[in-house]
């Protein structure tokens, strides 16, 4: 699924609690919708014109489009995440003119803090933390997901409880939560 700039919780500490839970981080019933900032400016109010929206249809599938409204947005990114699986595995993911259709697991399910998500030559390794911020607001119950030399691009990639995913900061793509649903 997603990365640009965002307000970042300073070392947030860890929270130290396990078992990760993929159908709680994702949240396909609750959070099918998000707008996210990519403009790397989170001192100022976005405009409205410049956000990017996105909605997770039934398959996982979230399509990400800018512009004021979804409908009338144009197309920027595309992130299919497994649904059906009991880790979070990003399935395949397009940024512009980058992506991907080989899947990465992001965390383990089940699995503790800090367990290693191996992935062929790369790994992630998911860490729970008690808040993050965005521009929409401070999070609790937070899983940070380091991803290096898979399949998704580099970076650190945020799921809210029941929210999804809030923040990313890769190469490709940076995205701050601006607005759930």
């Amino acid at each position: 699924m997603v990365a640009l700039a965002f307000l970042s919780c300073a070392d947030p500490a860890a929270s130290g609690s396990g078992g990760i839970n993929s159908t709680t981080f994702l949240a396909p019933d609750q959070a099918d919708a998000w707008t996210w900032r990519d403009d790397g400016d989170t001192g100022v109010v976005p405009d409205d014109e410049a956000l990017v929206r996105g909605r997770m249809d039934g398959d996982g599938v979230v399509e990400v489009r800018r512009g004021a409204r979804y409908a009338a947005g144009s197309v920027v990114g595309l992130f299919t995440w497994d649904i059906e699986a009991d880790d979070i595995v990003l399935s395949s993911w397009q940024w512009g003119d980058e992506g991907s259709d080989t899947p990465t697991v992001l965390a383990v399910g089940g699995s503790d803090d800090g367990d290693v998500a191996s992935n062929g030559e790369g790994a992630c390794t998911p860490q729970r933390y008690d808040s993050v911020s965005t521009t929409y607001g401070e999070f609790s119950d937070v899983l940070a997901c380091v991803c290096v030399s898979t399949p998704a691009p580099d970076g650190t990639y945020w799921f809210a409880e029941d929210f999804g995913l809030v923040k990313t900061e890769t190469g490709p793509f940076k995205l701050d939560l601006v607005a759930p649903w």
